[in-house]
């Protein structure tokens, strides 16, 4: 014996609507936990927390223009998806490091063939984060971050749960 449960919408206790689903069965959730942040103030030099000072987005207002950091807000503990993006101009060399409370989650380097002026590295992770984590983006030795106003640069996350 089976049972079937049909809905259109399901509404949290205060009413709101928490979630969607449309006549293709996809779940719509009007909103879910992201940032986006851009440089556009001035290049990073080597082993230097990036402080990327342009919020694009940030639904949960977690992320601080002054120190860089991604804070996790309660309540959203589990898995979250990272992209970044970083490039490097009139350098050969360039290495992204995300850390979480100081430790390395993630890394990626890039070294350029001789034939350009720039090199970019380029990070995108899955990563399970407890609610308080401390997450930031840095260069690492002999790298450098070209941050005025490129495209190329850039730090994203969203909440997958």
């Amino acid at each position: 014996m089976s049972s079937v449960l049909k809905v259109d919408a399901i509404q949290n206790t205060a009413g709101t609507s928490a979630m969607t689903i449309d006549s293709s069965g996809r779940i719509l959730k009007p909103t879910t936990p992201h940032f986006h942040v851009t440089k556009t103030d001035g290049h990073v030099g080597a082993s230097t927390t990036i402080v990327w000072n342009n919020k694009v987005r940030d639904t949960e207002s977690a992320y601080s223009t002054s120190t860089g950091k991604y804070t996790i807000p309660s309540g959203l503990t589990g898995l979250w998806w990272f992209g970044v993006s970083g490039l490097a101009q009139n350098t050969d060399f360039i290495e992204l490091s995300m850390k979480n409370n100081g430790t390395l989650v993630f890394n990626a380097r890039d070294r350029d063939d001789g034939n350009t002026t720039s090199s970019s590295a380029t990070i995108n992770v899955a990563y399970y984060v407890t609610a308080g984590d401390e997450l930031l983006l840095a260069t690492e030795a002999s790298s450098s971050m070209y941050g005025t106003g490129s495209p190329y640069s850039f730090w994203t996350g969203y909440f997958i749960g």
